[in-house]
């Protein structure tokens, strides 16, 4: 996420989201997702948006954006879709290896 964003605006989530032990496994990881979630919230300004359940803590961390900055629309989470070995079906996961 952070290519060509240096030196930009960044959305940076509260500092009680960062501090969760989930999250600072992954230092930058909620600004970057924030960052790009805002931008295509700003862009398209849906009237729904959908995202699976798979991150619990992302989908809080987005609901409280969508809420703290009055994004328009409707934020839907859904249950995360499985493959038949369990693993989430996501674009990330089709790139692993047997």
């Amino acid at each position: 996420y952070a290519e060509g964003v240096d030196g930009g605006f960044r959305v940076i989530p509260p500092a009680d989201v960062e501090t969760r032990a989930e999250a600072s496994a992954r230092p930058g990881h909620f600004a970057g997702v924030c960052t790009v979630v805002a931008k295509l919230w700003n862009l398209a300004r849906p009237d729904r948006s959908y995202f699976g359940q798979k991150d619990a803590l992302q989908c809080a961390v987005l609901r409280r954006l969508h809420a703290d900055l009055c994004f328009p629309g409707e934020m839907i989470v859904c249950d995360t879709q499985r493959a038949d070995d369990g693993l989430a079906l996501s674009s990330r996961n089709a790139y692993l290896s047997e």
